[in-house]
């Protein structure tokens, strides 16, 4: 039998109120920060929601970092690396605007260090891809190959369907799962 600790009853005591008020009053969760009504913030929160909207389009109009750090700067928001010590291997990163620093993953999941050098390696990589399949394609061209054989070599990779076998989770059947034990019990 496993004992719980008063504060961890209170709390899911707690859980379970702002649960039925949320029902009684037909509150529910914003769907992330597309909803925001940002008219209405100040301070912190505006700020963040300022460097998440710069840093967002910069990801999406950069290739590198030394593009997004100019397109950022640009629009009054500096970049700072946080290093592992005793090394040049970077940690974290932080965006500061108005005097004001934030951790790119306090901002949102999606700032991370990790998360946005993905989404610009990821570009990278992508676009290198695509140079490699149309240099593949033009040599092809030249040499007397059958061209089914030559598509079925490029496109393959495009159209595979990943197998599943059933020990695997599905995870629409999860998310399912996890709203049917979310319900309220009175």
């Amino acid at each position: 039998m496993v004992r719980l600790s008063p504060t961890a009853i209170s709390g899911i005591r707690s859980f379970k109120a702002c649960k039925e008020l949320n029902a009684l009053y037909g509150f529910k969760q914003s769907e992330g920060k597309k909803n925001v009504n940002r008219g209405r913030l100040k301070g912190n929160d505006l700020t963040k929601y300022q460097i998440y909207d710069t840093v967002k389009a910069g990801i999406r109009n950069s290739r590198n970092w030394n593009e997004l750090q100019n397109y950022i700067r640009y629009r009054g928001v500096e970049m700072q690396f946080k290093y592992r010590s005793g090394s040049d291997e970077v940690q974290g990163i932080s965006f500061i605007k108005d005097g004001q620093t934030f951790r790119g993953s306090a901002i949102d999941r999606s700032l991370g260090f990790g998360q946005i050098d993905k989404a610009l390696n990821g570009l990278d990589n992508f676009i290198e891809q695509n140079y490699k399949v149309e240099s593949i394609a033009s040599k092809d061209r030249f040499t007397e190959t059958n061209l089914g054989e030559t598509f079925g070599h490029i496109a393959s990779p495009l159209f595979s369907i990943p197998e599943i076998t059933p020990e695997q989770d599905d995870p629409l059947i999860k998310k399912s799962k996890k709203k049917e034990n979310y319900g309220l019990k009175r």
